[in-house]
């Protein structure tokens, strides 16, 4: 993605062994419990997700004419 898009999440809804294997603190919560991310690649759900995956396939298909 050419513009990068963000969200924020919960921290109840992060499982236990990823905030272990990303070793995710209360420190770097809010003070809500939200923690806030930045999508670079095309994630499922949001709009631009099929615009990527366009792109890169129409990139593919191009050297085969």
């Amino acid at each position: 993605m050419q513009v990068y898009q963000y969200m924020k999440i919960h921290q109840r809804y992060i499982p236990p062994e990823v905030l272990a294997e990303n070793r995710l603190m209360s420190e770097q919560f809010d003070s809500k419990g939200f923690a806030y991310l930045e999508i670079r690649k095309g994630k499922y759900g949001l709009k631009e997700a099929t615009i990527v995956a366009y792109d890169q396939l129409k990139d593919h298909l191009a050297k085969y004419g």
